[in-house]
């Protein structure tokens, strides 16, 4: 989200305790009450935690998985032990490739 501020709201966001990325999260996950204006109700703050709990417990239950791609084919998925992975992150600098 690309927002500007006026002087004022940056006044007042650095008074009231708030950042610029505060400002844009209520934006974008709160309820619009008015033409101009967002709210960030209990229930949207609850309904963004509750997604962004599932979203970690998806990524604690993928780690160490590889994926295999051909172009934009995936071709299988594993997961793969600490050695391996740690031969396949050596390889890849080897190679020059930025992991």
């Amino acid at each position: 989200m690309n927002l500007s501020y006026s002087d004022h709201a940056s006044a007042r966001i650095r008074q009231r305790g708030f950042s610029e990325s505060d400002v844009e999260l209520i934006v974008l996950v709160g309820t619009p009450v008015e033409a101009d204006a967002v709210l960030l109700r209990e229930q949207d703050a609850d309904r963004e935690i509750r997604h962004h709990k599932r979203e970690i417990q998806r990524l604690e239950r993928l780690k160490n998985a590889k994926v295999i791609v051909n172009g934009e084919t995936v071709v299988t998925v594993y997961n793969v032990g600490r050695h391996r992975q740690r031969a396949t992150l050596r390889r890849a600098r080897a190679s020059g490739w930025r992991a």
